[in-house]
């Protein structure tokens, strides 16, 4: 009688390991603190972004542009805006945090967001962490999948008054939902991982764009 033959399953590749993601947020944290102990932090930019790239998509979830939920940070592809020729640059694969959703008078939907590829990594380090600060006790029971319901309109318009008055309101920008495409929820306990993440800039490179920040004082 033939022996039967069985064939084993493929193995899957195991996630990597990422630096600090902790199950829950600890008690005295610091997303500061966090982003210069990580191992990306000296590493060169190229090498950390695509670094950062691999670990959001392991480790986020994908979610459809209908689904944006303000207060979330998210990765995603944006590569053909409405008004790409009036625009001087813009970045096809922003990191941001979404502000809100509302309609324009016509009916049809937007979202309002801050990309933090607009900051050179300093700022963006101080920014991210400002935030972490300002709504810790929020992010702290959404820590590993994100919030599941719209920051208020109060909570949102203090994060917006607080990039007016540091001068970084620019990195505000509209969005139509179904321009959008793949779209990825970073949840808070991997935001230490997203400030790696570098823009995918149109019409100027990164180089050019953080030239303007040379002489840039908040």
């Amino acid at each position: 009688m033939a022996k039967k033959q069985t064939t084993k399953a493929p193995q899957q590749t195991p996630r990597k390991k990422v630096d600090h993601q902790y199950p829950r947020m600890p008690k005295t944290y610091s997303l500061l603190k966090e982003i210069r102990e990580d191992s990306l932090y000296k590493a060169h930019v190229d090498r950390r972004d695509a670094r950062a790239r691999k670990i959001i998509n392991e480790h986020g979830t994908p979610v459809g542009p209908g689904k944006l939920i303000a207060g979330n940070l998210y990765l995603m592809e944006y590569f053909y805006p409405k008004t790409e020729e009036q625009l001087d640059y813009y970045d096809a694969m922003p990191c941001s945090i979404i502000f809100g959703k509302f309609k324009t008078k016509k009916g049809e939907p937007r979202v309002l967001a801050f990309s933090i590829h607009y900051f050179p990594p300093r700022i963006r380090f101080q920014v991210m962490n400002k935030v972490m600060e300002i709504y810790q006790n929020i992010y702290k029971g959404s820590w590993k999948n994100g919030l599941g319901k719209d920051l208020s309109f109060l909570e949102y318009k203090q994060l917006l008054y607080l990039l007016q008055k540091a001068k970084l309101e620019f990195a505000v920008h509209e969005y139509i939902p179904k321009l959008i495409g793949d779209c990825i929820l970073v949840p808070p306990s991997l935001w230490h991982v997203a400030v790696f993440t570098e823009g995918r800039f149109k019409k100027q490179t990164r180089e050019a764009i953080l030239k303007h920040w040379a002489q840039f004082k908040p």
